[in-house]
């Protein structure tokens, strides 16, 4: 009781003289006197407690003293329905003061109490945050990417892992290693951190154990070992693997309790079925891996939240999907689809392979010089008159041409140049002379934009990185970002130095 502030508000000095004493001699250790309010207003003091007489209180108070309880003198008891106001006769004894300031005490102590353990609260789940995101982070780091946002001979691979929260229990693998592609999805039982560890400890030890091994049977037996060995008795774990054999258009896949690889011709969807039960510790059944020889336009892999993620209405988005994957060819299609239809419930992470089709025309081809943004104004105008574009595919095109053109002058001739500068107010620099080589290209649903220059390129995985971990802080490469959501699909070659875009014709995808 004793260790709360009081202050003592009342013309009479010779009441506010008993009233001091008689807390004082309480061993109240803060005890302050004032005559007037003014006077209490202008010191700027903070009070547990203020006890003044109720013909000066003043309604305002409660907002200037927002954490302090009032007592007020009155010439009778009332009944008060303001927590944080007491009333006291003025003809009050010693014993009747104390008790009321008892009373007042414990409240707040257990204010202070509860203040204390909510700010402790608040410290123990910022670090828990801070904490989260270092484990979130370690987790992208060890995904090993070197495939995604790369076009390799007549295919193009593209790639959405998006947690639901900020660890994930869904993990993968895109491995491009002598003329082959291995692409694994890991999905853990369960949620949290228990869910990431195991997602996270299984993609890392795939990685070793694709840099050492080729032979799909071998990366299974020795990865799967190891996965029994990590599991808990109650925990099972689905996964997928793929290896792609890039000259012989031909695929082999293991399938461990993952919904089926959707597989699209023309618009004729298949489905290739889990050939293997999900892996539990005490695991013994043999591993299944069928092989293929399809030839196929789109080729999907997904872990469940894809497809069980649902709408307002309760519907998954695999109805959904039934009726949109015919009609699309790149993973960016469907993001919209699924983004705009249903709410992501679910960590969730898939794999698009596209192949090239080779009913594309040529109907534009030039060499394009610049140093400056004035360069990239004249060159779109030339393509507006080239080319008859409607406005929604003609405000796409310079999005692109001016996204790629930066990112191009970023990596390809120097670093050290302010975008801002170069974007409005046209800054020119006569020390470069970048080339670039376009080329336009279509069919009956896409454009297909091929641009190279002849930089030193850069990493493309970078990219990856940055949409994973959504970060729009930085300003450099956030355009690439900007350019996934509008076009259908971009794909690098020959260490970033040559970009394909695809753009729907149809207006408003």
């Amino acid at each position: 009781m004793k260790n709360i502030s009081i202050g003592i508000v009342d013309e009479n000095k010779l009441f506010t003289i008993r009233l001091k004493l008689f807390l004082v001699q309480e061993e109240f250790k803060t005890v302050k006197t004032y005559h007037s309010v003014s006077e209490l207003l202008e010191e700027e003091n903070s009070f547990d407690l203020i006890i003044m007489d109720e013909n000066i209180f003043e309604s305002s108070l409660l907002k200037t003293f927002p954490n302090t309880i009032f007592l007020l003198i009155s010439n009778d008891i009332k009944d008060s329905e303001n927590f944080r106001i007491f009333y006291i006769e003025k003809s009050f004894s010693n014993s009747q003061l104390k008790q009321e300031i008892e009373t007042i005490s414990l409240i707040k102590n257990y204010e202070k109490e509860v203040n204390k353990k909510n700010e402790d609260l608040k410290k123990a789940l910022e670090y828990i945050n801070e904490q989260e995101n270092i484990a979130a982070n370690k987790q992208l780091n060890m995904i090993f990417d070197n495939v995604s946002f790369k076009k390799m001979g007549n295919y193009c691979f593209d790639n959405y892992y998006s947690p639901k929260d900020k660890l994930s229990g869904d993990s993968y693998i895109a491995w491009h290693k002598n003329e082959h592609i291995y692409i694994a999805i890991i999905d853990a039982m369960g949620k949290g951190i228990g869910a990431s560890l195991t997602a996270t400890l299984t993609s890392g030890i795939g990685n070793y154990i694709l840099d050492k091994e080729t032979n799909l049977q071998n990366i299974l037996k020795n990865f799967i070992n190891y996965i029994k060995k990590l599991l808990l008795d109650d925990e099972a774990l689905c996964m997928i693997i793929l290896k792609m054999d890039l000259k012989n258009n031909e695929f082999q896949i293991a399938n461990f309790g993952m919904p089926p690889v959707y597989i699209k011709k023309d618009s004729t969807i298949k489905k290739i079925r889990p050939n293997n039960r999900p892996l539990f510790k005490n695991s013994k059944e043999e591993i299944m891996i069928d092989k293929y020889k399809k030839d196929f336009d789109m080729m999907l892999l997904i872990s469940d939240g894809f497809i069980e993620s649902q709408n307002k209405e309760g519907i998954p988005y695999f109805a959904n999907l039934k009726q949109v994957l015919p009609q699309s060819n790149f993973l960016r299609e469907l993001l919209r689809d699924f983004k705009k239809h249903v709410t992501q419930d679910d960590d969730t992470t898939v794999y698009a392979i596209t192949k090239h089709l080779n009913n594309y025309k040529k109907i534009y081809e030039n060499i394009f010089t610049f140093s400056s943004k004035k360069d990239l104004d004249k060159f779109i105008f030339e393509i507006d008159t080239h080319l008859t574009l409607d406005n929604v595919i003609k405000q796409k095109f310079y999005l692109v041409f001016q996204e790629i053109f930066l990112n191009i002058f970023e990596h390809a001739y120097r670093q050290d140049y302010d975008k801002h500068e170069i974007i409005k107010n046209n800054q020119k620099f006569p020390d470069i002379n970048g080339k670039i080589k376009v080329k336009i290209y279509e069919n009956e649903e896409y454009f297909n934009i091929i641009i190279n220059d002849n930089g030193r390129g850069f990493d493309v995985s970078k990219i990856l990185k940055l949409e994973n971990k959504n970060n729009f802080k930085r300003y450099h490469r956030r355009g690439l970002l900007v350019l996934l959501n509008i076009v259908s699909g971009l794909f690098f070659e020959d260490n970033g130095r040559c970009v394909n875009i695809y753009i729907r014709k149809e207006n408003g995808n």
